[in-house]
């Protein structure tokens, strides 16, 4: 992925970053498909008071109606990845407080 394509995503031209297919989106949100249709991204930023708040929600496919057994099996450290990612990113913000990084599960 290059830098020119993470800033034609962000400005809303581009339509793919390394294996993300954009499926969607507004002035505040978007919503992501890896190239093989297995995972599913949203963003959103949403205007707070003076602040902004940042959402984050991932979605495993199920292609045959019941997750494959191995997906399943993955299922919790997605969720601790997802968390630990998020944290990252609050972290790196100017003015975050990566304690208002709440789990939605």
């Amino acid at each position: 992925s290059r830098d020119g394509d993470l800033a034609r995503l962000a400005d809303g031209t581009g339509a793919a970053f390394a294996v993300w297919e954009v499926m969607g989106r507004d002035a505040h949100q978007i919503w992501l498909r890896d190239r093989w249709g297995a995972t599913m991204s949203w963003l959103a930023a949403e205007p707070v008071e003076a602040r902004t708040r940042l959402l984050f929600g991932s979605l495993v496919a199920a292609r045959t109606g019941r997750m494959p057994l191995a997906y399943r099996l993955l299922l919790p450290g997605h969720r601790v990845y997802a968390r630990a990612l998020l944290r990252s990113a609050a972290r790196r913000l100017p003015t975050s407080n990566h304690r208002s990084v709440r789990r939605r599960v």
